[in-house]
């Protein structure tokens, strides 16, 4: 996981949790997907207070159709890992 990380390889951590999602989707969904669903609105208002903005979550929230990635540019922004 660490190497996908690093690597900026969001489908391969997307993968590795594949196991949680089919073993316990319901876990899955509350742990991870939901706070997502959760958090994006809050980091757009952050993002368009104009000032430096850093969001720090664990590897797995930013993986995914619901990762706070993919949430983030179905509203139009553009994203770039650093």
């Amino acid at each position: 996981m660490y190497k996908a990380w690093r690597r900026g390889d969001i489908g391969a951590l997307w993968a590795g949790d594949g196991r949680l999602r089919n073993e316990a989707p319901k876990i899955a969904a509350r742990l991870v997907e939901d706070r997502n669903v959760k958090w994006v609105p809050r980091i757009e208002t952050e993002l368009k207070s104009g000032k430096p903005t850093a969001i720090v979550a664990g590897a797995l929230h930013f993986a995914g159709p619901r990762g706070v990635i993919a949430l983030l540019q179905k509203r139009g922004y553009q994203i770039e890992q650093l």
